[in-house]
């Protein structure tokens, strides 16, 4: 179970997440679901998303990975009155979403606690929404 924050300063994105994930038995296969909000400035909405990624990544107390998923990802809010006047095509909805991943997870002595950094470039299914990168931190405990 482990608890992230990402953003990404350039489009105005920021937001957290609760991810929790289990290797596939004697592979160095990961799958991470992960539910999450992210607050986009730069188009005035928020989201909150469910999604999964699996992750390559080895079994060592420093470990690199790559990953890729995807996740749908409900609009809680936006600003209407700028939408009023959009054809239906350009206006933000609740999307899916495409992810590549990859990143750091550094193992703490005795392996019980964790730390991650990450990147992780988005494909939405709404223009809209557009196509976004996010950089993250994340702090976790292995079950």
């Amino acid at each position: 179970m482990s608890f992230s924050v990402q953003g990404n300063p350039s489009d105005r994105i920021c937001g957290f997440a609760f991810e929790d994930g289990t290797w596939l038995a004697g592979t160095p296969v990961m799958g991470q679901f992960f539910l999450n909000t992210l607050r986009h400035d730069r188009i005035d909405a928020t989201f909150g998303g469910i999604g999964m990624i699996f992750r390559l990544m080895p079994h060592w107390q420093v470990a690199p990975y790559v990953g890729g998923g995807a996740s749908f990802n409900q609009l809680f809010t936006s600003n209407s009155e700028k939408q009023d006047d959009l054809p239906d095509d350009e206006k933000i909805k609740s999307t899916w979403a495409g992810h590549a991943e990859g990143g750091v997870r550094i193992s703490l002595p005795g392996g019980f606690h964790f730390f991650e950094l990450y990147g992780r470039q988005s494909w939405s299914a709404v223009e809209a929404v557009g196509h976004y990168w996010t950089a993250g931190f994340g702090y976790g405990q292995n079950w």
